[in-house]
């Protein structure tokens, strides 16, 4: 999971879920066509999209914050 909180994006470890493009478990991030949590594969079926939508979540970000649990 990750979200934006401020100019803050903090990325979370999750446990895997199915890709909502392909059905596999995997884990997923919210960059797929729409929002769609997506796998990696997909994700880099459809770079230009993957991209868009991961530059969308950061557009007001200045920092990272990768959490690991």
């Amino acid at each position: 999971m990750s979200k934006v909180v401020k100019n803050k994006l903090y990325v979370f470890n999750e446990t895997h879920k199915e890709c909502e493009i392909c059905g596999k478990s995997a884990e997923l991030r919210p960059y797929g066509p729409n929002g769609a949590n997506v796998c990696f594969e997909c994700g880099m079926k459809d770079e230009k999209t993957t991209i868009q939508m991961f530059e969308k979540r950061i557009k007001n970000v200045d920092t990272m914050v990768i959490v690991n649990k």
